[in-house]
């Protein structure tokens, strides 16, 4: 009896100490420092459309072994001040890194540290050559609260801007009040492909009420690693759910490289991202060999509405975005079009 008393305390002890994994401030500061490359992996699950996002509590086991990771981007952290088009807009203090597909695009998340938090200021995201969305938050998103431990919980509401301009002139806005909550809810183990086990924390990031429906799960490991999966409020909270766009994955430059393909295996559309989207979306899609492309948007009644890509490309990972500014909600098509054949995917327009 008092064996099996011992045996059952021991065993709490061990559940009590593995929960305790905390992922501290310095850990991120260094991830986000300047002068520190980041790389970014898209990440394919089998199903396409599906990924397996564990269980609240713990211990578990948070499985993407199966998940085919490929590398996007590489790109160093730089302070904002640094660059013109950026510093006029955001916080000088701030940091960022350009995830644009590549050429003169850019894209960049805006970030800083305040007050034991990583704080995501906005973004700026140029859709061509002329036209580009400045976002801000006020305030600022809290990202992650510090130190990072399960059970932990965050409220804020946020005032989000989006601004469009073209040619350098403003274009139009919008502007939406968002209660926005993240909880800890999960701990255990992260397997990748290839990788070493690597504790990790679970952050569920949700938005409310009903008329806002985007939320994430991010997974943190206490080495410099983030998973993000989008999906939409209506999926559930465990087990499996259907993710938009694709599984995000960034590395320190510190963390030993997941197992990973520059050159996609296969040709591949993905599910655009966010989606519902207002006013604008990114479209993501990968080919094998080189190809003439073509990427186009169509309305319900199959007239053709924009063209995205038409021109030869090599083989690799490619990121594109439609602005929807102008046109009726509603469900739109956009079709890919090479040499290894014709992929077609929906995507919901709402103001």
């Amino acid at each position: 009896m008092r064996f099996t008393i011992f045996c059952a305390v021991m065993l709490t002890a061990v559940q009590i100490a593995t929960a305790q994994i905390t992922v501290l401030q310095p850990t991120m500061e260094s991830m986000f420092s300047v002068g520190n490359p980041i790389t970014l992996y898209f990440g394919t699950s089998p199903t396409d459309t599906t990924v397996d996002v564990g269980q609240q509590g713990g211990p578990h086991v948070y499985d993407f072994s199966t998940v085919s990771f490929t590398l996007f981007k590489i790109d160093t952290v730089k302070q904002v001040s640094t660059i013109p088009y950026l510093a006029s807009r955001f916080p000088g203090s701030a940091v960022t890194q350009n995830f644009a597909a590549g050429g003169d695009e850019n894209n960049h998340n805006i970030w800083v540290f305040a007050n034991d938090q990583l704080r995501n200021v906005g973004q700026y995201e140029q859709y061509n050559a002329d036209s580009i969305l400045v976002v801000h938050e006020d305030p600022y998103d809290i990202f992650m609260q510090f130190p990072i431990q399960f059970g932990g919980t965050t409220s804020i509401t946020v005032s989000v801007i989006d601004s469009v301009f073209s040619g350098g002139v403003f274009v139009s806005d919008t502007a939406s009040t968002i209660p926005i909550y993240t909880v800890v809810d999960g701990w255990g183990t992260l397997k990748l492909p290839g990788e070493p086990d690597r504790p990790c924390l679970r952050i569920r990031w949700y938005e409310d009420p009903e008329d806002f429906h985007a939320k994430s799960f991010r997974f943190v490991t206490n080495d410099g690693l983030i998973i993000n999966i989008n999906t939409r409020n209506d999926q559930p909270d465990e087990g499996i759910i259907e993710f938009d766009g694709e599984i995000l994955l960034f590395r320190s430059s510190t963390v030993t490289s997941v197992s990973e393909s520059a050159v996609p295996a296969s040709f591949t559309l993905h599910q655009n991202y966010p989606n519902p989207f207002n006013p604008s979306s990114t479209i993501q899609f990968s080919i094998p060999s080189f190809s003439f492309v073509t990427l186009k948007i169509y309305n319900l009644l199959g007239k053709e509405i924009t063209t995205l890509v038409s021109e030869n490309l090599t083989e690799g990972h490619y990121s594109r975005s439609w602005n929807a500014e102008g046109m009726p909600s509603g469900i739109y098509y956009y079709r890919l079009t090479t040499r290894d054949g014709q992929k077609t995917k929906t995507l919901v327009f709402t103001k």
